[in-house]
């Protein structure tokens, strides 16, 4: 079976206190998900547990906010628990600290993709800005400093 993937995909973090918030996190992607603005292909929770970082995967521990977000079976394992530590280690996560990392295709994005590929085009460049780095670019431009 080939992947239910069609649209580009990103991958995202977000620090959390603890996991419990980190699980409120994840609920909140079901209602971008249920207006089909994205699908969620992948999500885990990494949290800092005696020194260790402990897991919450979709599926594994029954948690309903987990539970309602809808993940194509052929997509669960698109990161890896090695990433995750990655991540955690670059946050450098307190005890009790969580990471929610989720990967999530662009469905609005399928049928611009779709059109620029039957016209012949193709993606040359493709970079996600976060919003603080516009907010210091907009405050930087309306100071005069740009």
């Amino acid at each position: 079976m080939s992947p239910s993937i069609t649209g580009p995909v990103e991958v995202l973090a977000w620090h959390f206190p603890s996991a419990e918030d980190a699980l409120v996190g994840a609920g909140a992607l079901e209602a971008l998900q249920d207006d089909s603005s994205i699908r969620v292909v992948d999500l885990i929770i990494g949290t800092q547990e005696d020194g260790e970082l402990a897991f919450i995967e979709l599926g594994a521990d029954g948690s309903e906010s987990l539970a309602l977000i809808s993940v194509p079976e052929d997509t669960r394992g698109l990161i890896a628990h090695e990433d995750v530590d990655g991540i955690a280690a670059e946050l450098e996560l307190d005890e009790g600290g969580s990471v929610l990392v989720v990967a999530v295709e662009h469905v609005w994005a399928e049928a611009l993709s779709d059109a620029i590929a039957d016209a012949g085009g193709s993606v040359r460049f493709d970079e996600f800005v976060p919003a603080a780095a516009i907010d210091e670019v907009l405050v930087a431009a309306t100071e005069g400093g740009l």
